[in-house]
């Protein structure tokens, strides 16, 4: 069983950049092909791709933990994680949209990223219980 309910990407793809690059980022980080895109408009007007990945399925999610892990992350996400989760016990990371589209998984702390928020499987679902769940699973 894996110790995450699901995971969202979230990225934007601005007017000045090229939206293909964005959504191979995405692909990148998520290990799936179905990025779903929504058009909207920055606030002053300019156009704006919203770009969302939903894994939920347990061979996406584990092949995500395995992705995390090849990437040699984990130690920084573990040295950081009582600053990523939040009280209802959802992890969060951004990830560089440039290394992503190079074909690579870094943490970064800048905005223009891609935005991660993984529910963590935890009873009760509690940030206490999803901490010392998440820190044991990624020890492993």
């Amino acid at each position: 069983m894996s110790v995450l309910h699901n995971v969202r990407f979230r990225a934007y793809s601005h007017a000045t950049e090229d939206q293909s690059r964005v959504e191979s980022a995405m692909r990148c980080v998520s290990g799936v092909q179905n990025v779903e895109t929504e058009m909207l408009k920055g606030h002053h007007g300019n156009p704006l791709v919203k770009m969302t990945v939903f894994l939920n399925k347990r061979k996406d999610l584990e092949a995500f933990l395995g992705k995390l892990k090849s990437a040699g992350i984990l130690a920084e996400i573990l040295g950081t994680l009582d600053r990523r989760m939040d009280e209802e016990g959802s992890l969060h990371v951004r990830l560089s949209k440039q290394a992503a589209y190079k074909g690579r998984i870094e943490i970064t702390e800048k905005d223009d990223a891609i935005s991660l928020t993984a529910k963590v499987r935890a009873y009760p679902a509690n940030r206490d219980v999803a901490l010392r769940v998440l820190m044991e699973a990624l020890r492993e």
